[in-house]
């Protein structure tokens, strides 16, 4: 964030966190300054086209003080926050659409999706099915199940989520690197190969399928296309020390103390970091043997 827009974001997200307290309580308070809620509204709307989400947000949090039991207000809010990456304010903001209009289907949608990314995964269950009921085509919701199946170890019903998504938004690299990432977690190599290129194919520059595919080769200890993979979003030294930290994770020692040599050799700034790596890999080794360490 700029300096010169840090002001008017901080400003924006207290006066919505103001409007969202004042939706619930209620509280009896001085008449505001006469508002024109829909050209407020449209100078947001015109703000958030162009990627100006701060200017937007104060746009739509001016028209939410002149009508505070909006939905269509509060929803804008709700996504304007989640652009700024407010996401409590923005689930606040959902919740409040909610009350409003228990059958909203974006507000179950966006929310389910917050509480999935805050591990509150039976909430976002009943959030993300239930926008699926208010609304099927909706294929972040069944994205979302998705990753929730892969999360509960059922890969089968991951794979039938990811398939209802990629049907309703064919392409998708969301959806596409989700489906390579829960049939890697299956042990199924090649399908999830298939996946990541498909994304790669479209999307040369996707960073996500870049790094899923290094993991893919890290797995199948084939260092040379995981360091090349990693290389694509990352330098030299950096994607060997990458392969070189997955390999420590997965006790592959010998292999992990090879590349992370490579990595200093490539780059001497990285020493301070592979050589903490390293020293790991001989405590460990120490420890299995029987010595100090």
């Amino acid at each position: 964030m700029s300096l010169r827009h840090s002001f008017p974001l901080l400003l924006a997200a207290a006066l919505s966190a103001s409007l969202l307290g004042a939706c619930a309580s209620r509280a009896p308070q001085a008449q505001p300054e006469k508002i024109d809620v829909a050209q407020a509204l449209a100078a947001g709307d015109a703000s958030y086209a162009r990627g100006e989400y701060e200017d937007a947000l104060l746009e739509y949090v001016r028209a939410g003080s002149a009508r505070s039991d909006d939905a269509a207000t509060l929803l804008r809010i709700g996504r304007t926050q989640e652009r700024l990456n407010q996401s409590a304010l923005a689930a606040d903001a959902y919740l409040r659409v909610l009350r409003l209009q228990p059958d909203h289907a974006e507000a179950s949608e966006s929310l389910g999706l917050i509480l999935l990314h805050q591990g509150k995964n039976e909430a976002a269950a009943k959030l993300l099915q239930a926008a699926i009921k208010r609304n099927p085509k909706s294929w972040r919701a069944y994205n979302g199940l998705g990753v929730l199946a892969d999360l509960a170890g059922d890969y089968a019903g991951a794979a039938a989520r990811y398939a209802q998504a990629d049907a309703l938004k064919p392409e998708q690299p969301e959806v596409l690197n989700n489906l390579g990432y829960s049939r890697y977690l299956a042990g199924d190599y090649v399908q999830a190969q298939r996946y990541y290129r498909r994304v790669l194919a479209g999307a040369p520059d996707n960073a996500k399928a870049w790094s899923n595919l290094g993991l893919l080769y890290v797995r199948q200890n084939q260092y040379p296309q995981a360091v090349a993979a990693f290389s694509e979003i990352m330098s030299p030294a950096e994607a060997h020390y990458s392969a070189a930290y997955v390999c420590m994770l997965e006790h592959r020692n010998d292999d992990a103390a090879r590349l992370y040599q490579q990595a200093i050799a490539l780059s001497p700034s990285y020493y301070e970091a592979a050589y903490r790596g390293l020293a790991r890999l001989r405590r460990e080794s120490a420890a299995r043997q029987g010595g100090a360490p």
